[in-house]
């Protein structure tokens, strides 16, 4: 597991959208720095699209970068139900995501 663990760590880095952001325009054409700004406002939208309840969960995942037992802790419920919310979340994400792609 920490095997796993680790080599999966070192493909994917995580970063805050607006940092992110920042990263790739600074080495994009103006074209493709408006196609980006199109991306990231279709997913802002997406996200305004969630609940409550799921944008949070979002912020205190990927926002503020918490493990899962840190937010079980905040929010007072079992990590295993943390894990499938955001399962869930993020599939509800990506079909958002995709209506508006369409």
């Amino acid at each position: 597991k920490i095997i796993d663990y680790q080599r999966h760590k070192g493909l994917i880095s995580w970063l805050p959208l607006i940092q992110a952001y920042e990263l790739e325009d600074a080495h994009l054409t103006p074209e493709a720095s408006l196609d980006k700004q199109e991306e990231y406002t279709q997913l802002y939208q997406a996200l305004q699209r969630l609940s409550t309840a799921q944008q949070e969960l979002i912020l205190l995942r990927y926002g503020h970068e918490l493990r899962f037992s840190e937010i079980a802790e905040i929010l007072e419920r079992p990590e295993g139900t943390i894990r499938k919310m955001l399962t869930r979340t993020l599939r509800q994400l990506r079909k958002y995501y995709e209506q508006r792609e369409r």
